[in-house]
């Protein structure tokens, strides 16, 4: 007869906590907006030239994914200005000036602040122990202590 198990660690810390895993709201995140994650890091960085133009169907298969959420990407890129969209022509990397680019990595930095303000608030201990240990291992490729 097979020993009985002792429930996963996961149950464990449910039932010492309750309530503690369903406080934070899950992220919802699409496939168009990994998409336009991606494109616009490949932009941002260069990889995409300005002027150059996107096509649907090579992005979808490139990053693996239908069509949908490629077109769902370059409306989200068309709002923050990094793609520009023709009726019958597709879409196409923006030409950006350095005051562009500014901005563009300003109102990111706006986002990325209130987003670690949102993990701030929301964070468990479990949570922020690992986010610690991260930061210590990664502080010193980024110039920290």
């Amino acid at each position: 007869m097979p020993a009985h198990r002792a429930a996963p660690a996961v149950a464990d810390r449910s039932r010492s906590a309750p309530g503690r895993l369903l406080d934070a709201a899950a992220p919802r995140v699409s496939l168009g907006d990994v998409v336009a994650e991606r494109l616009r890091e490949a932009i941002l960085s260069d990889e995409l030239k300005p002027g150059q133009p996107l096509r649907e169907e090579d992005i979808s298969e490139r990053l693996r994914v239908s069509r949908g959420p490629v077109r769902d990407a370059f409306i989200i890129l068309e709002r923050e200005g990094l793609v520009s969209r023709e009726s019958h022509r597709g879409a196409k990397v923006v030409e950006l000036s350095l005051d562009d680019l500014g901005e563009v990595y300003s109102l990111r930095l706006s986002i990325e602040e209130l987003a670690v303000r949102l993990a701030i608030r929301r964070g468990t201990r479990p949570t922020w122990t690992r986010w610690t240990r991260r930061c210590r291992t990664c502080g010193p490729a980024c110039g920290g202590g």
